[in-house]
C-alpha cells in the first residue's frame, strides 16, 4: 500500500513533463552566467578577493527565488483544480486532506526544487575563490532550502481559499512580504520610537533583535555570514526554526481546509463582503450602475466585456497612491538625504516594474479566460470581426493603464528637473543623466505597447501560464541580451586595454536592444492575431503555434 498515493502519482506526471527539466538546466545555466560576467568585470579584483561578493550575489538572488517560489509554482496548484470542478472527485475517494495537499505540493513544488539545488553547486565555486567558509555555505543552503519550502507551503495554503489563479499568485506574494519584513519593520519602527533616528542604544538594539528580529527568514539570511553569524548564533536558529513552524502551519492550515473548498463556487461571493461595501460606495444606486454601464457600451462590447469590473483600474491608481504615501513616509524618516537622484531613481524603477508586471499579467487574462470557457468561439460567430475583437481589448486596456502610466511620466519629469541640477555636477553628467531618465521614460510607454500585444497572442496561444510568457519575451529576454552586450563590451574593454564602458554607447546599446525586442514582438505578435486568429480560437489551450514557426503545431 503507498503511504502517500497522490504525491507519487503527482511526482510521476510532474517528472515527464518537460519543463521540469528545462527549469533545472535554465537554472544552472543563468547561475554559470551570472558568475561568468561577475568574473568577467570583476578580473581587475584577484581572484581571491572574488569568492565573497561573488558568494553574496549568487545567494541573494537564490535567496529572491526561493522566497518567490511559491507565487509561480504552487499559488495555482488548488485554484485550477476549482475552476476544472476536478477537486471534488478527489474527495470521493478515502484520500485525505494531507495526501491531496502534499500531492498538489509536490506537482508544483517539483520544478522549483530542482532549479535551487541546480545553482547549489554553481554557488559552492565560490569557496574556491576564497573568502567564504564551509560554514557559511551549508548555512546558507539550510536557509535557502528553508525558505523554499516555507513559500511554497504559502501559495499552497493561498490557493485552497482562492479559486482565480491571479488572486492567488497576488495574495502569495503578499503572504511573503508580510513574512520577510512585517517584523524587521515592526523593530525599525520600535527603535525609532525608543532612541530617535540616527541614535544608538545597545541595550535597545539586542532587546529588538531578541524579540522580534528573528521572525524573518531575512534575518537567518543577514545571520548567516561568518561575521554576522558569531554574534547572532541562537537568533539564526530561532529564525531557521520560525520558518520551519510557519511551513508546518501553511500546510495544516491547507490541509484543514482543503476537504471543505471543493464546494466552494465562487459565484457571487465576490459580491459580499467589503467587494459589496465598494460597489455600494462606487454606486449608490442601480441607475447609476446601469450608467456606468452604458458608457463602457458605448465604447464596443468587446470593451464592455473586458472592462465592465470597475475596480480594476481603481486598484492601479491606489497602487500608486500607496507608493507615493511609502516614498513621502521614508523622507520623513529619513529626512532630507533622502531627497535625492539615487531615491528618485531607485523608487522610478521600482514603480515601472510593477507596472510592467501588472500590464503582462492583466493583457492575457480576458482571452485566456474566454478561450477556456468557451466564450471567444461564441464571439466569433456574432458579426463582430477580428479587428473588433482587438480593438475592444486594446480599449480596455487603455482604460485600465493609460492613465496611471501619464501619472508616472509626469512624476518621472519632476525627479529628473529635481535631481538633474542637485546631484549632477558637469554639463556632460546631466546630459547623461537626463538621457537616461528620458530613455526610461520612452521606454515605459513603449513596453506598455509592446506587453499589451504580447499579452493578447499569449492569452491566445498560451497553456496554463500566458503572463509567464509575457514577462520572459517581453521583460526578461531583454535585459539577459542586455547583459550580454555589456559582457561583451567588457571583454573588448580587455582586449583593447582601454575603458569601452563610456555612458553613451552603454545607453545607446541599450536603446537598440530593447527598441529592436519592442518592434519584433509587436510585429509577430500583430501579425499572428490578425491572420491566425479564428485558427488559434479553435485550438485547446496549450495547443498553439511555435513564436518563430508558421503552419507547424506546438504542444506549450
Amino acid at each position: 500500500m503507498t503511504l502517500l498515493p497522490v504525491v507519487e502519482r503527482e511526482l510521476r506526471v510532474a517528472s515527464r513533463r518537460s519543463w521540469t527539466y528545462w527549469s533545472r538546466a535554465g537554472a544552472a545555466l543563468l547561475a554559470i552566467l551570472v558568475s561568468s560576467w561577475f568574473l568577467l568585470l570583476q578580473g581587475s579584483m584577484g581572484l581571491g578577493a572574488l569568492g565573497k561578493p561573488l558568494f553574496g550575489t549568487l545567494s541573494f538572488l537564490s535567496f529572491v527565488f526561493a522566497a518567490f517560489a511559491g507565487v509561480t509554482h504552487s499559488a495555482d496548484s488548488v485554484s485550477s483544480e476549482k475552476r476544472e470542478g476536478t477537486l471534488g472527485l478527489l474527495f470521493l475517494t478515502d484520500l485525505r486532506g494531507i495526501d491531496v495537499t502534499l500531492g498538489k505540493l509536490a506537482a508544483g513544488s517539483l520544478g522549483a526544487v530542482y532549479s535551487l539545488f541546480a545553482s547549489l553547486p554553481v554557488l559552492a565555486l565560490a569557496m574556491l575563490l576564497g573568502g567564504v567558509s564551509a560554514g557559511e555555505y551549508w548555512r546558507m543552503v539550510l536557509v535557502l532550502v528553508d525558505l523554499l519550502l516555507m513559500s511554497l507551503a504559502a501559495g499552497m495554503c493561498v490557493s485552497v481559499f482562492s479559486k482565480d489563479g491571479k488572486r492567488a499568485a497576488l495574495g502569495t506574494f503578499v503572504v511573503m512580504m508580510l513574512v520577510l519584513f512585517l517584523m524587521p519593520v515592526a523593530g525599525l519602527v520600535a527603535r525609532h520610537a525608543l532612541i530617535g533616528p540616527g541614535q544608538t542604544s545597545d541595550p535597545v538594539d539586542e532587546l529588538i533583535k531578541r524579540t522580534v528580529m528573528w521572525m524573518s527568514p531575512a534575518a537567518a539570511y543577514g545571520w548567516t555570514f561568518d561575521v554576522e553569524h558569531r554574534a547572532n548564533v541562537a537568533g539564526f536558529w530561532r529564525s531557521v526554526a520560525f520558518t520551519a513552524v510557519l511551513t508546518a502551519l501553511f500546510l495544516a492550515v491547507a490541509s484543514w481546509r482543503l476537504p471543505r473548498s471543493w464546494q466552494d463556487t465562487g459565484a457571487g461571493r465576490g459580491k459580499r463582503g467589503w467587494r459589496r461595501a465598494l460597489e455600494r460606495l462606487r454606486f449608490p444606486d442601480r441607475p447609476a450602475k446601469d450608467r456606468h454601464r452604458a458608457r463602457l457600451l458605448d465604447l464596443g462590447p468587446v470593451a464592455w466585456l473586458a472592462a465592465r469590473h470597475w475596480l480594476r483600474p481603481a486598484l492601479v491608481w491606489v497602487f500608486l497612491a500607496g507608493a507615493a504615501v511609502v516614498f513621502l513616509s521614508l523622507a520623513r524618516w529619513v529626512g532630507n538625504d533622502w531627497w535625492n537622484g539615487a531615491s528618485y531613481l531607485t523608487t522610478s524603477i521600482l514603480v515601472h516594474l510593477v507596472l510592467k508586471v501588472w500590464i503582462a499579467s492583466e493583457a492575457p487574462r480576458q482571452f485566456a479566460e474566454d478561450r477556456r470557457d468557451g466564450a471567444l468561439e461564441l464571439l466569433l460567430s456574432t458579426p463582430l470581426s477580428v479587428a473588433d475583437l482587438l480593438r475592444g481589448r486594446f480599449v480596455a486596456l487603455r482604460r485600465q493603464f493609460a492613465g496611471p502610466v501619464v501619472a508616472v511620466l509626469v512624476v518621472d519629469a519632476v525627479f529628473l528637473l529635481g535631481s538633474a541640477s542637485r546631484d549632477v555636477s558637469s554639463s556632460e553628467d546631466q546630459f547623461h543623466w537626463a538621457l537616461l531618465w528620458v530613455l526610461r521614460m520612452a521606454f515605459l510607454a513603449f513596453d506598455a505597447v509592446t506587453l499589451c500585444w504580447l499579452g493578447l497572442w499569449s492569452g491566445m496561444t498560451s497553456g496554463n501560464r500566458p503572463t509567464s510568457v509575457v514577462l520572459v519575451r517581453g521583460i526578461i529576454l531583454p535585459w539577459l541580451v542586455c547583459i550580454a552586450f555589456v559582457s561583451l563590451v567588457a571583454m573588448g574593454s580587455v582586449a583593447a586595454r582601454g575603458d569601452l564602458f563610456t555612458p553613451p554607447r552603454m545607453l545607446a546599446g541599450w536603446a537598440l536592444i530593447g527598441t529592436a525586442n519592442n518592434v519584433l514582438c509587436i510585429v509577430r505578435a500583430r501579425r499572428s492575431l490578425t491572420t491566425d486568429f479564428r485558427d488559434l480560437a479553435t485550438r485547446r489551450p496549450g495547443q498553439s503555434r511555435g513564436w518563430f514557426r508558421r503552419g507547424t503545431a506546438t504542444t506549450a
